[in-house]
């Protein structure tokens, strides 16, 4: 199995999406779900270039940890999934989905 840095980027954009669509507590959360998505894709991006050989899968949690640690500065409103157990399974879950079988296409 493979880590794929673009099928990480989509589904969290999906998931951040659905999250800033279903809390509508406030336009604050909704831009800061888009702040998010930009740090990972930033980080990954700058580091790791897009596709399946780039990024490993230690290589990814590497920039969760990371961003995980600076969610206050990035998004502090969001903050909360990193921190709820239910909703830090999002990121669990896109990561754990980022893994394709080597001859698999995205």
């Amino acid at each position: 199995m493979k880590f794929n840095t673009d099928k990480f980027l989509i589904d969290l954009k999906v998931r951040l999406n659905r999250v800033a669509s279903e809390s509508c507590r406030s336009m604050v959360e909704s831009e800061e779900c888009g702040k998010l998505f930009s740090a990972f894709e930033a980080e990954f991006m700058s580091k790791y270039g897009s596709g399946i050989d780039e990024a490993t899968g230690l290589d990814a949690m590497k920039i969760i940890v990371a961003i995980s640690n600076d969610i206050d500065q990035i998004a502090p409103h969001i903050s909360w999934l990193f921190e709820d157990k239910e909703c830090s399974n999002i990121i669990e879950r896109v990561y754990n989905n980022s893994f394709l079988a080597w001859n698999q296409k995205l």
